[in-house]
């Protein structure tokens, strides 16, 4: 690869955990509140993510989506634990959040990803 070439790679999951996984969860009394299970899940997220930075050269890019809040029934346990993500993506400089799921719905009008 050259030198002057940054791939960019967006990670978007969360919707199903958020959904049904971390509600399960805490009713199987894995953990004692939401806010634990929300806790650990990002853990395993950020291991993942901070994984897949190091096995790799510096010149990948990682942009991590936002769990959509689209579901009225799920969007109290949606919007915390995007802002939970943010916290936890914030300090790595090789990691960022990112929402284009407006540029979604016209792709021809999405710009660079770098550039969002």
């Amino acid at each position: 690869m050259r030198a002057d070439v940054c791939m960019q790679v967006i990670f978007m999951f969360g919707e199903i955990d958020c959904r049904e996984g971390l509600l399960l969860a805490v009713d199987k009394l894995k953990y004692a509140d939401i806010q634990e299970a929300m806790g650990v899940l990002a853990d395993i997220y950020m291991e993942v993510l901070t994984r897949t930075v190091r096995d790799r050269d510096r010149d990948l890019r990682i942009f991590v989506h936002p769990v959509p809040p689209v579901l009225n029934e799920t969007r109290h346990i949606v919007t915390p634990f995007n802002d939970l993500m943010r916290q936890r993506v914030r300090p790595h400089s090789l990691l960022q959040t990112k929402n284009v799921a407006k540029y979604l719905l016209s792709l021809a009008s999405m710009p660079a990803i770098s550039k969002l």
